[in-house]
């Protein structure tokens, strides 16, 4: 993972992890783990294409891992309007 990264999500959690978060702060932070996966995503598969000639699979399972995440993250409960 990249080292930039790491060290947010270890920061927003330590955060997190001490004050009682509202919905909007953990959508907030959904949302920036979000564009930091797809960007991650992202840079595997340029690297994978880049390098037609090597053996990829690892790179691929961790691409593949990252899908499975997103995919079990449910959508989120809409709040009821008051």
């Amino acid at each position: 993972m990249d080292h930039d990264l790491w060290l947010y999500l270890e920061t927003r959690f330590d955060r997190l992890e001490g004050t009682v978060a509202t919905q909007a702060d953990l959508d907030a932070f959904a949302t920036r783990v979000t564009t930091a996966v797809e960007g991650v995503r992202g840079d595997i598969q340029r690297w994978i294409d880049a390098h037609p000639e090597l053996d990829t699979t690892g790179l691929e399972s961790a691409v593949a891992s990252l899908e499975a995440l997103d995919a079990e993250r449910p959508e989120p409960t809409p709040e009821p309007e008051v």
